[in-house]
């Protein structure tokens, strides 16, 4: 296995892409955009309305990958540790 991805949808048919993995050393290959194919075409096969992408700002692959998509920013999620 070189990696993963999840997907999920609700009740009210709103789409989330939860998880996309390749290891290291596969990535660059294709493997995620193929990746984010299927979970797209399967979350247009069970009706979603909507898709919804949580990531981290740094992670500018992933960012990348879902601008060529369509996705576009919403929000920022702000958070601050507490010691």
């Amino acid at each position: 296995m070189v990696g993963f991805a999840n997907a999920d949808i609700n009740k009210n048919k709103e789409g989330r892409f939860t998880m996309l993995y390749i290891k290291r050393e596969f990535r660059r290959k294709g493997i995620g955009k193929k990746l984010t194919k299927e979970r797209l075409n399967w979350l247009k096969k069970m009706k979603a309305r909507s898709i919804e992408a949580g990531l981290y700002v740094k992670n500018k692959a992933s960012i990348s990958n879902l601008k060529k998509f369509g996705f576009k920013p919403l929000s920022i999620k702000m958070i601050k540790e507490l010691k």
